[in-house]
């Protein structure tokens, strides 16, 4: 009783056909009426109503498919995206080790650097030295062996002057 109410509320029916139904369906009795409706025209309502609840459940089914189909879409195209951005994760984080692993290589290799850079500036500063003290000593040998080759040029001179050989 309530399904069919619902239903003749919902059917597409003029306001007359509408109540011609429901007093129909009620068990009404039309003889108060003016006019009692025929069973073919009670019929010929139903049959109508058929026809368009038929075709609302074609469009919905039709609508729903669309909608199913829509969605299958959807859900291939963001598994296809959730793949490609899973892809992506993992290159990144096999870079990111790969990365990482540079990184303290070349923190070692700074720090071994930073080592020798204080080895070199000491050994720098101990040659600046050393070649300061080398340079004063040659300086003072080129001194003494110029005195000596003009000690020993004066010494042949003066062996060889007429005046030695008498």
């Amino acid at each position: 009783g309530a399904r069919l109410g619902l239903l003749v509320k919902r059917a597409d029916l003029s306001e007359s056909d509408r109540e011609v139904v429901s007093s129909f369906l009620s068990g009404e009795d039309s003889a108060s009426e003016t006019a009692a409706p025929s069973t073919a025209e009670i019929f010929g309502i139903l049959r109508q109503m058929k026809e368009t609840a038929e075709e609302d459940l074609a469009e919905m089914t039709k609508d729903e498919k669309e909608a199913v189909a829509s969605y299958d879409k959807l859900w291939a195209a963001k598994e296809a995206e959730i793949n490609s951005l899973m892809h992506a994760s993992e290159t990144k984080q096999v870079r990111l080790g790969e990365v990482s692993t540079n990184l303290v290589t070349m923190v070692e290799d700074l720090e071994d650097t930073k080592k020798g850079f204080g080895k070199n500036t000491a050994f720098l500063a101990d040659l600046d030295k050393n070649c300061a003290t080398k340079k004063g000593e040659w300086e003072v040998r080129s001194k003494t062996r110029s005195d000596e080759l003009l000690a020993l040029a004066q010494t042949i001179k003066i062996l060889n002057d007429d005046d030695a050989l008498d």
